[in-house]
This record gives C-alpha cells, structure tokens and sequence, in this order.
C-alpha cells in the first residue's frame, strides 16, 4: 500500500476481496488502511462487522482490541479478547 493513498488502496483491497473473500490478509489490510487515514470509526465498524461474518478471525480481534486501546476503551478491548478465548 502507498501511504500517499491509503483511500485509494482501501478501494483496490475491497476490489481483491470480492475476489478471495477469505484471504484474512486482505481483511486485515483493509482495517489497518482505516486506521492509517484515521478513519477510527470506520475501522472500528469494520473490524466488528467482519468478526461477525466470520468469528474465528483470531488476528482481526488483537487488531480491534489494539485499536480499542489506542483510545482507552479497555472494556471494549476486554470484551473483544474475552470472545477470543470463548472461541477456543
């Protein structure tokens, strides 16, 4: 990804998916050029979204539950990681 154009990857990633839905790569690249354009929300609706699609995204919930506390929501990130264990 291009750091000058993290909208613009995030259009090409989306693109990519929709070929290979489960490439989990892809998945996280998407989120993380969210995260980059600061785009928090997003992200954040992201993430969940996708870890409703398919639970067992074991490495999409560390990133969630990073990005919860980069902005101090241990609960939320305490709820994310807790959900992790219950899939094990």
């Amino acid at each position: 990804m291009d750091i000058q154009e993290p909208e613009e990857a995030i259009q090409y990633y989306e693109k990519a998916l929709e070929k290979d839905s489960e490439n989990i790569n892809l998945i996280r690249e998407v989120g993380h050029a969210l995260v980059m354009t600061h785009d928090y929300n997003r992200a954040i609706k992201y993430y969940e979204q996708s870890l409703i699609e398919d639970p067992k995204l074991f490495e999409l919930r560390i990133d969630l539950a990073e990005l919860y506390i980069k902005f101090n929501a241990f609960d939320d990130s305490k709820r994310v990681l807790i959900e992790a264990l219950k899939m094990l």
